[in-house]
Formats: structure tokens, sequence, C-alpha cells
């Protein structure tokens, strides 16, 4: 029990994910990277049918990754640079949007496709997707959550900081889809927290499936301790 783990004097292991049984999606691993890509800095024209990946081209690391999705899925693709300034003032650096249309090129480049093939897999187009996705195996996982982090994760070291950050910190508009990263997270071998950070949540995950824990006799790491409860608190079982 909880009381008899926080009584021990040697340290012990707190399980904080698993692995579920999953057999794995029938998708490649940059057709997940887009699929992640389209949620996070990606929109969809109901109107003309293309899909959207925006990108400063002050990333240039990023830029070529979503480039190298764009072909890894055998999609035709182009790309224009904006410089028109923001509501925040002047741009530093173009604003880069791919386009990727729905359907199978016309004129040229035939051998190529559309979007089209993926669409029971993008939220953005198919809301019941977010069920489909849910078959990708841990490995399958982290490819996705890695493209997601490159869209919407805080890739920010401080100023003098001498060590490298190893957990994702992704912000997320909506309650709904960082519950769902945080339960894929926990049953895909990732430990992970939500919590609300201005008009965002933010979605923290780091590959673990324990954590040490320290007994009575170790100071200056985590303990099992007591702390108060509230009436209306939710609790994770």
């Amino acid at each position: 029990s909880a009381g008899e783990l926080s009584a021990r004097s040697d340290s012990w292991e707190l399980p904080v994910s698993g692995y579920q049984r999953t057999a794995g999606v029938a998708l490649h691993d940059d057709e997940l990277r887009f699929i992640a890509w389209v949620q996070t800095d990606g929109s969809v024209n109901r109107k003309t049918g293309v899909i959207q990946i925006s990108q400063s081209t002050g990333s240039a690391e990023r830029c070529h990754m979503i480039e190298s999705v764009l072909c890894g899925c055998a999609f035709k693709w182009r790309y224009s640079d904006y410089s028109q300034a923001t509501n925040f003032g002047p741009r530093r650096h173009p604003q880069r949007a791919y386009r990727v249309s729905r359907g199978k090129p016309r004129v040229s480049d035939k051998h190529l496709t559309g979007w089209a093939r993926l669409a029971a897999w993008i939220p953005k187009v198919d809301p019941s997707a977010w069920a489909r996705l849910e078959g990708m195996d841990a490995r399958q996982w982290g490819v996705f959550l890695d493209a997601w982090h490159q869209g919407d994760g805080s890739k920010h070291n401080s100023e003098g900081q001498n060590w490298t950050r190893r957990s994702y910190h992704l912000a997320v508009k909506d309650k709904t889809v960082a519950d769902w990263l945080q339960s894929m997270c926990v049953r895909r071998g990732w430990r992970s927290s939500v919590s609300p950070q201005a008009n965002l949540f933010m979605v923290r995950a780091k590959k673990a499936v324990v954590r040490s824990i320290a007994g009575t006799n170790q100071r200056g790491r985590p303990h099992l301790v007591e702390t108060p409860t509230f009436p209306d608190e939710q609790v994770w079982c």
C-alpha cells in the first residue's frame, strides 16, 4: 500500500507508464509524420481540398524535415514564401507555406499522389481518425510524437543551460487533444502530465516506464509523502 511504501527505508520503483498490446497501424513513418505535422502546423482548405503546412524559413532544419516527409509520402507538393507583416509587426523571417492537393496530379508528376489516401487517418479531416491512430504501436508512437514535438513543441534551451532536455513539452489548445496525447503516452511507455498554461495546455512526456523513489534513509531525492486532499480534485488511479 502507499502507507507501507512511504515507510520503506530503501528505494523502490513506481510504475508511471506501460505497454498496451497493439498490432500497429498500416502507415509508414513519413505518413505518421505528415499526419502529426498537419495536426500541429497544418490546415485543410475545405473549398479547394489543399492541405497547407506552414513554417518559418528561419527554422531551416524543420523546413527540411517537412520537405523530407512530403517526398517520403510520394506527394506532389509546392511551396510559397510570404513576407507580409503580422499583427505583431514585420516578420524576422519569411513564412513558407507547403501545399499538397487532395487528388492525383493531372498535368505533371503523375507518378506522385495527393493526400486523399490518408484522409481516414487525419483528425482535421475526419475526427474519427483519433480512434484509428490509437492502433499505433510503441515504436510508431515515438515517431508520431517526435513529429508532433517538431510542430508544436517547446524546443527552447535557456541561456547558460548546461544540460540537454530529454522530455517533450507540447503546447496544445484543445484539452481533449491534450488528454488524448497523455493517454497514448502512458500506454506506449512514456510518463506524461498535463497542466494549464495561459490559454494552452502543456503536455510533458518523457520515455520512462518507472520512476525511482527514495526510501526514508535517503535525502535529496523524490519521496512518497502524504499531501492534502480536496473534495473536488481528480486523481489518476
